[in-house]
C-alpha cells in the first residue's frame, strides 16, 4: 500500500476515466498500492464483468473512491502511479509541478519509514545471483552485538501485497516443515524478507547433484522427508482460509540439517505459488490442474523420493524422462500412473531381498504404495489430514502396537459364517491376503529370529495356520501375556527391531490390516468390537 502523503483535491469521474485509459493492463498493479485490502476474487470479478481493459481499470478506480473516500485524492493516486513507475502518466494527468511536489514528499516519507523500521537490523553480503528461484544468500543481524546469521533473502517493492501475504502465511505457521520467517529489513524502499537458509533441495539430493548427496548421505531418511511435506501441506490446508500451494515439487522442497543433525524438509516456494504470484512459473512434472492439485503433487513427490528419482507418469521402461514430457502426459489425461518401481520394491521385500538399511530409510514399501495409489487414483482423494495420519507414517512403537491390537480386535473363525454380511466380507478380504504371510514361521527364522524361542512360542499358540488372522493373533499373544513379556522383549530387542522385522519380511501386513481396521471402525456400532482399538488408531 502506498503511504498517504497528504490531502488533495477529490477526484472526478473524468479524471478517473482519463487515468484508466492510460494505465491499461497495469491497473491491477496500481490497485495493490491504492487498495491493499482488495481481495483477489474482487479483481477476478472485475475482469469477469468487464471485457475492455479500460472499463476494468475505471471500475477499480471507482471502487477505490467508493470504499476509501477520504484517501481517494489526486495526491494518493499520483503516489500510486509513481510507485508503479508510471511517472509519465502522472505528469500528463496532474502536471509536472504537482508530480514533482508529490515525489519530493514521497521521498521524505520513505526515509521516515526506513529510519523507523530499520533500528539495528541489517542485511549484508547479499549475493547478486540467486541460489534458488528469486532467493539470494545473505547475512542478517538484528543487533550490533549479535552473531551474523546466514539467511535466504527475497526482495520485493515496499508494501508489495503479495509479499505481505507470504509473510503472513509463514509467520502464522504451526508446522516446522514450512520455511521459517526470520525478519524483514527495508533498504532503499525495497523489502528484504529473511528466511531460513537451506543449502540443498530434495531434487539435488535424489539426483545426486552438486555436493548434496555426498553431504547428506547417511543423514537423510526418505520417509522423514515425505512425512515432513505431508505435515507442511496439512498446515496450509487446515487454516481458517485454506491455502492451496499449487506448485509442490522436489525442486521447491529444501532440506535443512540443524547443529544436532536433525533433518527437516522445508516447503519453501510458497512465494512462487500462482495463488500468490501471477508471474510464477509452475514446476513441470508435478502439476495436475484440479481441485486436488496438492494431493496429486504430493503423490508424485512421495513416489519420486521413495524410488530414488522415478516418476509415476514417466514412460514405462524409460530410465529417465524430461519433466516437460511427463507434464505433457499428465495434461493429456490419457495415461494411467505406473507404479512399477515401487511394486518391484514390495515384491523384493516379500522375498527378503531388500536390505535392512533400505527399509529403515524408506519405511514400509507396501504402505508407501497404498498411500501413493490413493493420492493418484481417479475419484475422491484423501485430505491432507488423512495423508498425514496414514499408517505409512506410523512410528515403530505405534506400528507394533497396532499389530497387537489388530490381533485382538479382528473376529477369528474356522470357516464358519457370521450373522452379518458386512463382517463376512471383511473376513473374506482377510483370507484373500493370506499370501502375504504364507510360510511365516520359516520367514521369521530367515529374518534372524531365534529358532528355539520361535518353536517354543508356536507350541503355545495352538492356531498357527499360514494366514493373516493367525499371524496377527500370534503377534498379539506374544505381547499380551505378562509371563512371556521379558522373554519376548529379549527376542525382538526393541520396537524399532520389531517394526523393521515386520516391514522387511511382511510389508503387506500393515496396509492390509490398516484398510480392514478402517472398515471395522464403520461396523463398530453394529458389533461388539474393540472400541478402544478404533478410537486409539483412528481418532
Amino acid at each position: 500500500m502506498a503511504a498517504h502523503v497528504g490531502a488533495g483535491e477529490e477526484l472526478s469521474d473524468k479524471t478517473l476515466l482519463d487515468v484508466a485509459k492510460k494505465i491499461g493492463g497495469k491497473w491491477d498493479f496500481v490497485a495493490v498500492w491504492l487498495t491493499p485490502k482488495l481481495e483477489e476474487h474482487e479483481i477476478d470479478n472485475i475482469k469477469a464483468n468487464f471485457t475492455r481493459v479500460q472499463d476494468q481499470a475505471f471500475e477499480m478506480l471507482k471502487m477505490w473512491r467508493r470504499n476509501d473516500h477520504k484517501a481517494a485524492t489526486r495526491t494518493n493516486l499520483c503516489v500510486a502511479l509513481l510507485e508503479e513507475k508510471l511517472k509519465k502518466i502522472a505528469s500528463e494527468t496532474f502536471g509536472d509541478d504537482f508530480v514533482e511536489r508529490v515525489d519530493k514528499l514521497l521521498s521524505q516519507k520513505r526515509e521516515e519509514i526506513e529510519k523507523r523500521g530499520q533500528d539495528d537490523k541489517r542485511v549484508f553480503d547479499l549475493e547478486n545471483e540467486p541460489f534458488f528461484q528469486d532467493m539470494h544468500r545473505g547475512y542478517f543481524v538484528r543487533h550490533q552485538n549479535q552473531k551474523k546469521r546466514l539467511v535466504a533473502v527475497r526482495k520485493a517493492p515496499l508494501n508489495d501485497k503479495r509479499m505481505s501475504n507470504e509473510m503472513d502465511i509463514l509467520e502464522s505457521r504451526k508446522c516446522d516443515n514450512l520455511i521459517g520467517f526470520i525478519d524483514v529489513v527495508t533498504i532503499d524502499t525495497v523489502w528484504h524478507c529473511c528466511l531460513q537458509y537451506c543449502e540443498y533441495s530434495v531434487e539435488q539430493y535424489v539426483l545426486k547433484k552438486d555436493d548434496a548427496y555426498k553431504t547428506l548421505k547417511g543423514v537423510i531418511y526418505e520417509i522423514d522427508i515425505v512425512r515432513g511435506v505431508a505435515s507442511g501441506l496439512d498446515d496450509l490446508h487446515s487454516r481458517e482460509k485454506p491455502i492451496t500451494h499449487i506448485n509442490l515439487a522436489p525442486a521447491g522442497v529444501r532440506i535443512m540439517v540443524d547443529e544436532n543433525g536433525k533433518v527437516e524438509a522445508k516447503i519453501c516456494d510458497i512465494s512462487t505459488s500462482p495463488r500468490l504470484y501471477e508471474h510464477a512459473i509452475a514446476m513441470e512434472g508435478f502439476i495436475n490442474p484440479s481441485p486436488d492439485v496438492d494431493v496429486f503433487s504430493f503423490g508424485c513427490f512421495a513416489y519420486y523420493v521413495i524410488t530414488n528419482g522415478k516418476h509415476p507418469f514417466s514412460e514405462p521402461g524409460s530410465v529417465s524422462s524430461e519433466l516437460s514430457e511427463i507434464q505433457s502426459r499428465i495434461d493429456s489425461g490419457k495415461f494411467e500412473p505406473n507404479f512399477e518401481a515401487l511394486e518391484d520394491l514390495v515384491n523384493k521385500s516379500v522375498e527378503l531381498k531388500v536390505k535392512e538399511d533400505k527399509i529403515r530409510r524408506i519405511g514400509n514399501p507396501a504402505a508407501a504404495l497404498a498411500l501413493v495409489k490413493s493420492t493418484l487414483s481417479e475419484g475422491k482423494k484423501p485430505s491432507s489430514c488423512c495423508i498425514k495420519s496414514h499408517c505409512y507414517f506410523f512410528k515403530p512403537g505405534r506400528q507394533v502396537e497396532f499389530h497387537w491390537d489388530f490381533g485382538g480386535t479382528t473376529p477369528f473363525y474356522e470357516g464358519e459364517k457370521t450373522d452379518n454380511e458386512d463382517m463376512d466380507s471383511l473376513l473374506d478380504e482377510l483370507s484373500r491376503h493370506d499370501e502375504d504371510v504364507v510360510g511365516w514361521k520359516g520367514r521369521l527364522e530367515n529374518l534372524g529370529a531365534k529358532k528355539e524361542f520361535l518353536s517354543k512360542q508356536l507350541v503355545r499358540h495352538k492356531k498357527c495356520g499360514d494366514n493373516v488372522q493367525s499371524f496377527s493373533k500370534f503377534l498379539r499373544n506374544q505381547f499380551s501375556h505378562k509371563q512371556n513379556r521379558d522373554e519376548i522383549r529379549e527376542f525382538f530387542e526393541s520396537d524399532e527391531k520389531s517394526a523393521l522385522l515386520l516391514n522387511r519380511g511382511f510389508p503387506k501386513l500393515l496396509p492390509v490390516c490398516w484398510e480392514i481396521s478402517k472398515k471395522l471402525l464403520l461396523l463398530q456400532k453394529q458389533h461388539d468390537l474393540s472400541k478402544y482399538h478404533c478410537e486409539k488408531h483412528f481418532s
